[in-house]
């Protein structure tokens, strides 16, 4: 479609077996799923001469290796990470993006992950702004598309078991995974920022020479996300409407154990993909203005957000600090849950 070719290579001269067989998942999955699924891009049979593959020909057999490479249809555009970058900063092609093709971009991942899960019945274990590319706009009436790139992680929902035979909670468990990176993407989508206290590169990026190199394996930042309150806070300096931040903030499940994978009976906001996608697309069709009718007040109280009144509470700073302390163990450190006892005489502001 392009008359172009990415090729993903694995550039360590003596790879592990564990990169090999990422390699080789990532093409067979993707030549499953381009089939099925308009997000994922067309692998391409190539052939190439000595020359133009020096860099992965067998030292020995002085053929090139096909296990260490695979060709893919290249797709014009940015990554998503590029992609909010340069939105926060500038006009790309002199379009201005607005809060409304945000929303438009998020329901178009939703629904491509969705056809992931549903159709392919795939999921990708490793949804990023980097593994996420959108194309490039060239004017305001074009609509922004998707491509799920770096599926080497990819699995099957019923990997080696006869059709329905996978216990729905283990299904559930697998999905959340995927929905959980989703409510990450999109946390950088609408604020800007990543949810994690470290973003490091991956060494796996696209180049104008048509050449995509992967070297480490993925580093997961799962466990380094963000505390709750700086999340919240994040959002609500970004003017993320409140009912958008919320929506963001279930998704990522921060109001549950915090951890991906967790067990089916916790409480999930959302099952599926296709659930997400539906609610993106109704605040697509929203005004503007009624995204911002939840105030900031009752935003923080739907999150768990407590807070003082000065007035009623003067000079009672260190008691003040105990309550505070005891509410965030609770909503920040996945405390079940926290008792403390008021007391005092009568007049002193227990009810207060």
């Amino acid at each position: 479609k392009t008359n172009a070719v990415a090729i993903k290579i694995l550039s360590d001269q003596f790879p592990d077996k564990a990169h090999i067989a990422r390699l080789k998942n990532e093409r067979y999955m993707s030549k499953f799923l381009a089939s099925r699924c308009a997000a994922v891009r067309t692998v391409l049979d190539c052939n190439f001469s000595m020359t133009e593959m020096e860099d992965v020909i067998d030292k020995q057999g002085c053929n090139p290796d096909s296990s260490r490479f695979v060709c893919f249809e290249w797709l014009p555009g940015v990554t998503l990470r590029e992609w909010v970058q340069v939105s926060n900063s500038a006009d790309i092609n002199g379009i201005k993006h607005n809060l409304k093709l945000s929303i438009h971009l998020a329901w178009q991942i939703a629904h491509s992950l969705s056809e992931i899960h549903e159709v392919g019945g795939a999921i990708l274990n490793n949804i990023s702004s980097e593994n996420i590319i959108v194309n490039s706009l060239q004017n305001e009436k074009d609509i922004c598309t998707v491509h799920m790139i770096g599926i080497g992680l990819a699995s099957f929902l019923r990997e080696g078991q006869p059709e329905g035979s996978l216990h729905e909670g283990q299904k559930d468990v697998k999905v959340q995974t995927d929905l959980c990176s989703l409510g990450d993407v999109f946390f950088e989508l609408f604020s800007g920022q990543s949810p994690h206290q470290s973003y490091h590169d991956r060494a796996e990026n696209i180049i104008d020479s048509v050449i995509i190199s992967e070297g480490k394996n993925t580093v997961d930042q799962r466990s380094n996300r963000r505390p709750l309150r700086e999340l919240r806070s994040i959002l609500s300096k970004s003017s993320t409407p409140p009912q958008l931040a919320l929506f963001v903030l279930e998704l990522m499940g921060v109001f549950n154990s915090g951890i991906r994978g967790a067990s089916a009976s916790c409480h999930h906001y959302y099952t599926s993909a296709r659930e997400v996608s539906e609610q993106v697309y109704y605040f697509l069709l929203q005004p503007e203005s009624s995204l911002s009718k939840m105030s900031q007040q009752r935003f923080h109280q739907s999150m768990g957000y407590l807070s003082f009144n000065a007035n009623n509470l003067y000079g009672r700073e260190e008691q003040q600090a105990i309550l505070m302390n005891s509410f965030e163990q609770v909503i920040s450190r996945e405390k079940a849950r926290e008792i403390v006892l008021v007391s005092g005489c009568s007049g002193a502001g227990k009810t207060a």
